[in-house]
């Protein structure tokens, strides 16, 4: 299997994102979240977006990386996703290689990444790459509080809460 790496192209490449949301990640969000993405187009913030495409043109894969609002911490911030029959063969290894690089050469100190409690599998993948829990944010429908605007949203797919794990570089 042939897998190369290309920067997003939104106009192309976003109904398939949102269909590798909806199916690897249960998030029901998903036009919020791009939406949010097309917004941050605009902004002048230091960020990538980089798909892993198969040899026949199918989006595999996903990673982001974006530096973090404070930018004089050195802080960068990762997403990735790959297609949950594309797993253990290599994809979410060259998009955090390549999203990681990416910070590196940016300057970044450390990065972090959210990890859904109930996603064990991405869990073992960033800590096999050297991220330390940091802290566990508990999510539910009802809650109140300054995520409450992000996750209520995304209630149905975060099961009780998301691990922020950090990495220093």
């Amino acid at each position: 299997m042939s897998i190369h790496l290309y920067p997003v192209n939104s106009e192309l490449d976003y109904p398939r994102l949102a269909e590798l949301l909806r199916t690897a990640n249960d998030e029901p969000t998903v036009s919020c979240r791009l939406q949010s993405w097309r917004v941050a187009e605009r902004e002048p913030r230091l960020r990538w977006h980089v798909v892993a495409v198969e040899g026949g043109g199918r989006i595999a894969g996903f990673a982001e990386v974006e530096r973090d609002a404070d930018a004089s911490s050195g802080a960068f911030w990762i997403d990735l996703v790959v297609d949950p029959e594309r797993r253990r063969q290599g994809i979410g290894a060259m998009l955090y290689d390549d999203v990681v690089a990416f910070a590196w050469e940016q300057g970044a100190r450390c990065i972090g990444i959210e990890v859904r409690d109930d996603a064990l599998e991405a869990l073992r993948f960033v800590k096999q790459r050297g991220f330390c829990v940091e802290r566990h944010i508990r999510v539910c429908a009802s809650a109140s509080g300054p995520f409450e605007d992000y996750y209520a949203t995304t209630a149905t797919a975060v099961a009780t809460g998301v691990y922020v794990l950090v990495k220093n570089l």
